[in-house]
Formats: structure tokens, sequence, C-alpha cells
């Protein structure tokens, strides 16, 4: 997801949903599949990004990794 609000409304559609008889396993599946960067994020170790002052591009670089990385897993 690329926004927090809408990431955690995307989350709750299972919950909202589960007595629908249309729409529940549809919705847990939404809501198992969502997810927001900083989710992401807390599970990668991102200790070479701790000393950005000396190597911006380094940096630059592994933020981009890890965001073309989130995009894939998101979508696969």
């Amino acid at each position: 997801m690329s926004s927090s609000g809408c990431g955690l409304m995307v989350k709750e559609y299972g919950a909202m949903l589960k007595h629908d008889p249309n729409y529940a396993a549809k919705a847990a599946r939404i809501s198992e599949l969502t997810g927001d960067l900083s989710e992401i994020l807390s599970r990668e170790n991102l200790s070479a990004l701790a000393d950005c002052g000396q190597r911006r591009a380094r940096c630059l670089s592994i933020v981009l990794y890890l965001a073309a990385w989130a995009k894939t897993a998101w979508h696969s």
C-alpha cells in the first residue's frame, strides 16, 4: 500500500466482511496480502543506513533496492 491510512483500512476488510457470504473469503485474502512499507522495512536489517552522511550514494541505492523489492514482493 502506498499510504498508511489506506493500508490500515484494507487490512481490516477481512474483519469487516467476515459475515458476508459473497466477499468474506476474498476480503480475508486481500487483508492477508496487504502490507505497509514500514512493515517490510521493520523485518529488514537496515544497519547499512545508519551512517548515510558519508555514503549517500550507497544508502540511496539500498533504499531504492528495498522499494523495488517491496513492490515486487506484494505483486507476486
